[in-house]
């Protein structure tokens, strides 16, 4: 028995170190675009997602993996937002990586909130996109990426998100600190939101 649990642990190790071999310099890049660090052509990306494949078909029950594959799919969605039909498949792609992530790991906040900017983005709203949203501002309550991606969505969102939502979003702004860290009022002047 001892022998099997060896094998089986020795197996999966030499699969994750493989994995994270491959995921080590696309999940550089990822970060560096999605914090607009940096700036990407079609042939990095192209690159970058051949080898978030490649990491991925190595380990698929890596949730990492697919919560840096759905950023990078949201970054191209992001890139063709006019065009319904394109960034309808990147983010398409991106919300079943997200959901394979949160699945395998139910607690990270920063995949909850790219679930709910892909939900945003395919004009998916009602129960999955509140659940989104609150699964974000719960597992990720001081994370300012987050919070501000959020804030973003439920603005977009302000007369169908859950009352929680927008009463969540009352009380940051009120909160002068949070205000000016989320950069609430900017928020409010695109999205023609009135707090006061």
């Amino acid at each position: 028995m001892l022998a099997l649990v060896t094998l089986w642990a020795g197996r999966w190790g030499v699969e994750l170190i493989r994995a994270d071999l491959v995921f080590m310099e696309p999940r550089h890049q990822i970060s560096q675009w999605v914090y607009g660090r940096e700036q990407y052509t079609h042939a990095d990306w192209a690159r970058a997602y051949s080898r978030m494949r490649q990491a991925i078909e190595l380990s698929p029950k890596n949730p990492v993996l697919h919560e840096y594959m759905g950023s990078l799919l949201s970054l191209r969605g992001q890139a063709y937002w006019k065009s319904d039909v394109l960034r309808n498949a990147f983010y398409l792609d991106a919300r079943k990586h997200q959901l394979i992530s949160v699945k395998l790991r139910p607690t990270n906040g920063r995949t909850w909130a790219g679930l709910a900017l892909s939900l945003h983005a395919l004009n998916i709203e009602g129960w999955e996109l509140d659940h989104a949203i609150g699964q974000a501002v719960f597992y990720a309550p001081h994370d300012t990426r987050v919070q501000k991606q959020i804030a973003s969505i439920v603005m977009a969102r302000w007369s169908v998100v859950e009352p929680r939502h927008r009463n969540w979003l009352r009380s940051a702004y009120r909160d002068e600190n949070t205000r000016q860290r989320l950069q609430l009022d900017r928020l409010a002047k695109t999205y023609g939101i009135r707090f006061i």
